[in-house]
């Protein structure tokens, strides 16, 4: 009765977090942009419908998952991945529509993480230079890689430099690392398809922001080896 319990709770938070997100979308794109086809592209049924499967599928494999992830479904992980789910979400349409990343979600980021660095710190789950160490690090690497393009010459986002930055201090370095990679294949077979389409080259241009987003949650699932990163995702 438990497990059905959690994921019907899970269903229920799945949805509501993708509704209000949307509607915070709505007015984020409002906001930035006074382009009228972006702002109706965002209103679109078929984009709240797909927003909510989404959201819904996410949770619930999230739930399905966090035995193998965290060990305990009760684990707060399990909460926190839930909530960055939900801003990645709305980071990766926002920035596919407008090419532009809003700052409050990337401070929601950055809040939600402190929030649970206290609450760790609280419980004593390791002890202080340990549990800050790895954000730190992360932070620090991620905004380095995402900024060298600059210095190439190669056009890069300042939103781009700061998800990054954001995304290695929540997840530290080796769930970046990964996350970069699993970036990296999504945008190979993007660059295949305009090639073949002849829709564009490897110049086009892109938002970074949806790519990096799928590759962050597409980690969240997986239970990385030692092998690959040099840690565990505890």
């Amino acid at each position: 009765m438990l497990d059905y319990l959690e994921y019907i709770i899970g269903a229920v938070l799945g949805i509501g977090s993708g509704f209000v997100f949307y509607k915070l979308s709505i007015k984020q794109i409002s906001k930035r942009t006074d382009d009228i086809h972006k702002n109706e592209a965002i209103k679109k049924p078929f984009v709240l419908i797909c927003w909510l499967i989404i959201s819904l599928i996410l949770f619930l494999a999230l739930i399905w998952r966090a035995p193998q992830i965290f060990h305990s479904l009760t684990n707060i992980r399990t909460v926190e991945y839930a909530i960055y789910i939900a801003i990645l979400l709305n980071i990766a349409v926002v920035d596919y529509i407008i090419r532009k990343i809003p700052n409050e979600l990337l401070l929601a980021l950055l809040a939600t993480k402190v929030v649970f660095l206290v609450i760790a710190l609280i419980k004593k789950e390791g002890n202080l230079v340990d549990t800050l160490f790895d954000p730190a690090l992360g932070l620090v690497i991620a905004a380095t890689v995402f900024s060298i393009p600059s210095f190439l010459h190669i056009s890069m986002g300042a939103g781009d430099v700061k998800f990054a930055g954001v995304i290695g201090f929540c997840f530290g370095f080796s769930m970046f690392f990964v996350s970069m990679i699993l970036m990296a294949v999504i945008l190979l077979f993007y660059f295949l398809y305009l090639l073949i389409t002849r829709k564009g080259n490897l110049k086009t241009a892109i938002a970074m922001g949806p790519y990096l987003a799928t590759g962050v949650i597409l980690t969240m699932f997986i239970p990385l080896p030692v092998s690959i990163t040099g840690f565990f995702i505890r």
